[in-house]
């Protein structure tokens, strides 16, 4: 099952507060996947696909923040419209989870 997401506005300085180092650290850190990492938007052909940054999305029909691997070009705050990105994206949500640092079970 692939995933329906659209980017959240206004998150490129957000930093984890989980105590994750990067919120790909975090996505790898609690997501069930375990596919190679590369930006997860299907049909990506971008240059840096290979090169993905943790990135802010809302999955439809959830209104909380999930991160996803996404490239510069799927990540980026002019992307408004709604994408399909792989089900090996496993989107986990942006707050403190299980495997977290600052969880106390990590």
């Amino acid at each position: 099952m692939a995933y329906w997401v659209r980017n959240v506005p206004d998150t490129t300085e957000e930093k984890p507060d989980c105590g994750c180092e990067s919120w790909l650290d975090h996505w790898k850190r609690n997501s069930r996947s375990i596919t190679t990492l590369e930006c997860m938007a299907i049909g990506c052909r971008e240059n840096d696909r290979a090169y993905p940054k943790g990135a802010h999305v809302f999955v439809r029909g959830d209104i909380r923040p999930h991160i996803v691997p996404l490239c510069a070009a799927h990540n980026h705050p002019e992307n408004t419209e709604e994408f399909e990105v792989s089900a090996a994206a496993s989107p986990v949500l942006a707050q403190i989870l299980p495997r977290c640092p600052k969880s106390g079970r990590a």
